[in-house]
């Protein structure tokens, strides 16, 4: 019976070298696909061995029953070995459920957890976001055009529109910390960086100031920023730091004018 095997290797895990115990994983995560109830593994989550508590929780993400969420997140709430808790994090990921993404954001925004757990779940978060709400649209975009369904079709672009457009997105909350100010400048690098690097054009009179910041890091991140927004009207500012008194921003300034004037051409 499989769910006596399975119960066996797990057993048997710990007492196995390394490359029996590539062969036992392979062959529980095989075994528990068909399973409908999380119930068999559940014990295994208080195992002493930090390896029967890893492989449990990997075959808890390939049943993905919602209530396996659960489970994971009640054994995170004690775990201290790391391998356990990347594993219970990627297991959340790996199940793609309302529910798990539920449970990654409160994870990600509790300050219980380790930093790397934290930031382990807010990876984990962008992932099942796209698996959870991004990807079935495409399921059902795929489906629409495959019986000529006009109507389907246009919904999903005009969703597609809705999520590009919000403005509650990702640039503008940026936009928004940075008008705060009370973000610390090693913070604002990585706004900045950010902003840059998608071209976020709204974003240019938010970096401007920035340019005669107090910090180099920050002068030398809002002038590369700056080149990369593609804003014609950026040009004459820029140019303005080729004398600058760091080499660094002189640098990165020429380069940003570069890329500018390339992009005119």
């Amino acid at each position: 019976m499989e769910s006596s095997r399975v119960t066996e290797l797990l057993q048997i895990l710990p007492m196995a070298d390394i490359k029996e115990r590539q062969f036992i994983r392979k062959e529980i995560l095989r075994l528990v696909k068909p399973l409908e109830s999380p119930d068999l593994l559940v014990p295994y989550l208080k195992s002493t061995d930090y390896l029967v508590r890893e492989c449990t929780v990997d075959a808890l993400s390939v049943i993905k029953h919602e209530s396996c969420v659960g489970y994971i997140v009640e054994l995170l709430e004690t775990e201290d070995d790391k391998s356990v808790q990347m594993a219970a994090i990627y297991a959340l990921r790996d199940i793609g459920t309302f529910s798990s993404v539920q449970a990654l954001m409160k994870i990600a925004d509790s300050e219980k957890y380790t930093v790397l757990v934290q930031s382990l779940a807010i990876q984990s978060l962008a992932i099942s976001i796209l698996n959870v709400l991004i990807a079935p649209l495409f399921e059902v975009l795929k489906t629409a055009i495959s019986t000529s369904n006009l109507k389907i079709v246009e919904s999903i672009f005009d969703a597609f529109e809705i999520l590009e457009n919000d403005k509650n997105n990702i640039p503008n909350h940026l936009l928004e910390l940075i008008a705060s100010r009370n973000v610390p400048d090693y913070f604002l690098i990585y706004i900045i960086s950010y902003l840059g690097e998608r071209r976020y054009a709204q974003a240019f009179d938010a970096i401007l100031p920035f340019l005669d910041s107090d910090d180099r890091e920050l002068q030398r991140a809002a002038v590369e920023a700056l080149g990369k927004l593609g804003i014609p009207k950026a040009i004459p500012v820029l140019e303005n730091k080729l004398n600058h008194e760091d080499e660094l921003v002189r640098y990165k300034a020429t380069v940003a004018l570069q890329r500018l004037k390339t992009d005119r051409k």
